[in-house]
């Protein structure tokens, strides 16, 4: 290869749901269990979660949420365009020959962040609460850029995003439910983006976002996302990472095409 490694030593590449074998003797005792096959989901944890939505991916954008979030489509092919490259997207390798055609964007870390530093203050807040809390947000209002490299690292996220307030020529804001309100809002906005790009580079006609994952339960930010990208919002599994990997594999043993997983993944959802 190009980076002169002995590929001999790797195992071979082989596709979601194939059966690679039998549980090993030593851990089949150990777990009382016997004859039971190995199964190669879709191999980590966001593949696993657009594995484990259940509906058609024909017009269909994604939004894993969660502390990060992951925004994309499923594509029959790669796109290897520049502007693709230039915007940061990646192909993915999904199941049934399909491709994860995504970007990656800061998700609820910025309000994780922001709860750590409340609750070091003495002040207890759920991200739950706050999302209630907010009600319905309007999609007008103060935000800040996401995208900004400065929400990547810990600690006092509260003043980090005010900055990035300043930037955008917003007044500071540290009460929490309005901080949170902001959040989600610059978040959607983020989403609405990515959502936009994707649109450009792929000619893709979309009309529905599915949000899988953690931030699935948000109901303030799915709310603004779907207003901002004037796409229709359904939920899948907030444990999509834990369903997708199984309906990969009942799939494997039932013989089913791994096209069909969406109606396996309805089942187990």
């Amino acid at each position: 290869g190009a980076l002169g490694l002995n590929l001999d030593k790797f195992p071979p590449i082989v596709p979601p749901g194939t059966v690679l074998g039998g549980l090993r003797g030593e851990i089949a005792k150990e777990l009382g269990l016997s004859q039971v096959k190995v199964i190669a989901p879709a191999c980590h944890d966001t593949g696993s979660a657009v594995a484990g939505i259940p509906f058609p991916h024909d017009h269909l954008a994604f939004v894993s949420s969660g502390t990060w979030s992951l925004v994309g489509t499923v594509l029959p092919g790669p796109v290897v365009s520049d502007q693709a490259q230039q915007l940061n997207f990646t192909n993915e390798g999904g199941v049934g020959n399909s491709i994860r055609f995504l970007k990656n964007v800061i998700g609820l870390w910025l309000l994780q962040q922001c709860i750590a530093e409340w609750k070091s203050q003495g002040h207890e807040m759920t991200a739950a609460r706050l999302a209630e809390e907010c009600g319905e947000i309007s999609m007008d209002g103060p935000y800040f850029n996401v995208a900004s490299e400065t929400f990547l690292g810990p600690g006092k996220m509260v003043d980090r995003i005010n900055a990035g307030l300043a930037q955008e020529g917003f007044s500071e804001e540290r009460r929490p439910v309005k901080l949170a309100a902001i959040i989600f809002r610059s978040l959607a906005r983020r989403y609405a983006d990515v959502i936009e790009e994707i649109r450009k580079i792929t000619g893709k006609t979309l009309d529905t976002i599915c949000i899988v994952g953690g931030g699935a339960k948000n109901e303030a930010l799915n709310a603004l996302t779907g207003r901002l990208t004037k796409l229709a919002i359904v939920k899948g599994p907030s444990e999509a990472t834990a369903a997708g990997n199984a309906a990969v594999q009942i799939a494997a043993l039932e013989n089913a095409s791994l096209e069909q997983i969406e109606e396996i993944a309805k089942q187990i959802e």
